[in-house]
C-alpha cells in the first residue's frame, strides 16, 4: 500500500511554499515499511479494474495469495538474483514456495 505524505518549506526572502511529495511503502500484508523497492503483484479480473499490491517479502506475498480470487490471472514480481534485500532474494523465494507447499 502506498502512503503519500509531503513536507513544504517556505523560502525566505520571496516567502514562496515549495513542496516536496515523499513516498512511503508498506507491505500490504503485515505493514512493515518497505525501504527499497516492493514486491508488486497485480490482480487482474475479467470484469473489475487490476490490482497492484506491494509485499516486503516472498513469505508475505505467498501467504496473501492464498485469499485471492482471482477469475483472469496474476501477475507476479520479477525474480531477483543478486538483491541483498532479506526476504527478496531467488533463495529466499525458492525457500518461500517450498514451505508454502508444505502447509497445504
Amino acid at each position: 500500500m502506498v502512503i503519500d505524505k509531503s513536507t513544504s518549506e517556505t523560502c525566505e526572502e520571496c516567502g514562496h511554499t515549495k513542496r516536496t511529495p515523499l513516498r512511503t511503502v508498506k507491505c500490504d500484508l503485515c505493514s512493515t515499511v518497505i525501504e527499497n523497492y516492493p514486491l508488486v503483484s497485480t490482480i487482474y479480473k475479467e470484469e473489475d479494474p487490476s490490482e497492484n499490491y506491494d509485499f516486503c517479502c516472498w513469505d508475505c506475498l505467498l501467504e496473501f495469495m492464498k485469499d485471492i480470487v482471482a477469475d483472469h490471472f496474476i501477475d507476479l514480481p520479477v525474480l531477483e538474483f543478486k538483491t541483498t534485500d532479506s526476504g527478496r532474494s531467488s533463495e529466499d523465494f525458492w525457500k518461500a514456495i517450498d514451505e508454502f507447499q508444505l502447509q497445504d
